[in-house]
């Protein structure tokens, strides 16, 4: 009964570990996703043909990934401008921009079990040419 319980102890504190651990790298890319959409300069939600791309957000393990053209702190989440562009869409470019939140991701990446990464290899340019490289 005590080996039990020590057993079921353990399996709770690893358990109650790695869900510390996954909210720690969350608070990461939240943290990440504010400095990155404070280094955009303001009203950049142009309604340009062809905005710039500041960054790219996507989820670990998928073709999906979202390009950002702006956005914006507003009641506790993250509200960004921009693109969902993969090899799937690409026939579809030029894509329509739409808003979507931080909040959004989160549950997105639950659903299926992956993490948000910002890339931090990608390098700002205009949605064109991302459009090109994803074809």
């Amino acid at each position: 009964m005590q080996e039990r319980k020590l057993r079921e102890f353990g399996e709770n504190k690893e358990e109650s570990m790695i869900a510390q651990q996954k909210s720690t790298r969350l608070e990461d890319v939240h943290s990440q996703l504010q400095e990155a959409l404070s280094m955009i300069p303001a009203h950049t939600r142009s309604h340009s043909k062809d905005p710039t791309i500041h960054f790219r957000i996507y989820l670990t393990n998928s073709n999906r990934s979202w390009y950002v053209v702006g956005g914006e702190e507003a009641d506790g989440d993250l509200i960004f401008f921009g693109y969902e562009l993969s090899a799937h869409y690409a026939d579809s470019y030029p894509a329509k921009g739409e808003s979507f939140t931080y909040s959004f991701l989160k549950k997105a990446a639950e659903i299926v079990g992956e993490s948000i990464k910002v890339d931090q290899h990608f390098t700002a340019r205009k949605l064109s040419a991302v459009a090109a490289e994803i074809e």
